[in-house]
C-alpha cells in the first residue's frame, strides 16, 4: 500500500511499515511551558502516530480528504479559526510539544499556517496513548492511501 509522509510540510510517497504501539503516557503532561490555549506554528509540534488516514472529519462528522483541507487553508476558503483546536501535551523528558490530533497538524504544516491549540487533559493523554506509535520521535507521519 502506498503512503505519503509529511516532513517539513512536504508530502512524499513511500511503502508502509508496521506500526507498533509504545506506552509513553507516563512521560506526558498537560501543557505547562506555554499558555493552555492559543495559536502555534505547527512545525513546533511533533506527531504521536507513525501513520494516519488520508481522511479527516468536519465538525458534523462528515469525512473528506486531508488534501481538501490543505487546499482550502492555502486558498483562504477555510480559515484556521474554522477548524477545532488540536489538543497538545508536553513530553516531559525532552520538553517537546506533541499532538493528539495528528491529521490536522499535518494539514496545517502542509498549508504553512499557524493552528489553534488547547492543552490536552491527563485523561485525554492516557485514553489516547494508543496513538503513540511514532518510530521517528514524531518528526513525520505517513498518510495512508495517498498516491
Amino acid at each position: 500500500e502506498a503512503t505519503a509522509t509529511v516532513v517539513s510540510g512536504m508530502m512524499s510517497v513511500e511503502g508502509m511499515g508496521s506500526a507498533r504501539s509504545v506506552n509513553q503516557h507516563n512521560d506526558a503532561q498537560p501543557l505547562k511551558s506555554i499558555p493552555s490555549e492559543g495559536k502555534i506554528d505547527p512545525f513546533k509540534v511533533r506527531f504521536t502516530q507513525n501513520s494516519t488516514s488520508q481522511f479527516i472529519r468536519d465538525q458534523n462528522g462528515n469525512e473528506y480528504p486531508i488534501s481538501d483541507l490543505v487546499r482550502g487553508l492555502k486558498s483562504g476558503n477555510i480559515k484556521a479559526d474554522d477548524i477545532s483546536p488540536v489538543r497538545l501535551f508536553e513530553k516531559t523528558s525532552d520538553k517537546t510539544f506533541r499532538s493528539l490530533d495528528n491529521r490536522r497538524i499535518g494539514a496545517f504544516q502542509e498549508a504553512g499556517i499557524n493552528i489553534n491549540y488547547k492543552s490536552a487533559t491527563k485523561a485525554e493523554i492516557i485514553n489516547e496513548s494508543w496513538k503513540f506509535t511514532t518510530k521517528n520521535d514524531g518528526l513525520s507521519i505517513k498518510i495512508r492511501g495517498v498516491k
